[in-house]
């Protein structure tokens, strides 16, 4: 499985929960880096195609994701 699909798939439980945790994202984020062995800029593409795409629009479901990207940026 892919690192985004992964991502993907770890949102959807979460969502599925009732859980959705930023934190929780970011540390998996972080995790699927690690595995990958790329830079730490990586995890903003795995946040963004494993949070958003067809399945979740963006521009509609932005607000509840905005602390993951927040949290990655003041990280790195």
């Amino acid at each position: 499985m892919d690192a985004c699909q992964e991502l993907k798939t770890f949102v959807a439980e979460k969502e599925a929960e009732g859980a959705i945790n930023c934190n929780d994202i970011v540390r998996e984020a972080r995790q699927l880096q690690l595995q990958l062995n790329v830079t730490p800029e990586y995890k903003l593409y795995l946040c963004i195609a494993g949070i958003f795409g067809a399945h979740r629009n963006i521009v509609k479901h932005w607000d509840e994701f905005e602390k993951v990207f927040t949290t990655l940026v003041a990280q790195d």
